[in-house]
């Protein structure tokens, strides 16, 4: 009984710890090189937030809350700092490159 219950806390706690490691890394995991891409995003509250997005080749900010999400406006590609086309998409890696990268603790570029 001690065994199984031991096993259980082992299990919650490993779920608990690679929800937290894997949760920093969402963004490089749902990175598209496609017509769609979120630049950036920014917490405001509980349920609201601003994004950046990348839609096409127009730039649009919206704003998302429990409402629903609104385009506030348009922006231009040169008032993005650090924005750059991507070069190749990280669809071609697989899950295990992937989780090594995490485990390693080393961000998708190397640094």
């Amino acid at each position: 009984m001690t065994g199984t219950l031991l096993a259980v806390i082992l299990v919650l706690f490993l779920s608990w710890y690679l929800t937290r490691k894997l949760g920093r890394y969402t963004g490089q995991l749902g990175h598209s090189a496609g017509n769609l891409q979120v630049i950036d995003r920014i917490s405001l509250g509980q349920n609201e937030a601003l994004a950046i997005v990348r839609a096409g080749s127009q730039f649009l900010l919206l704003g998302i809350s429990h409402a629903g999400i609104h385009t506030l406006c348009r922006l231009e590609e040169e008032s993005i700092s650090g924005w750059q086309m991507p070069e190749q998409t990280e669809s071609g890696k697989d899950f295990r490159e992937i989780l090594a990268q995490i485990t390693k603790g080393k961000k998708k570029d190397g640094k």
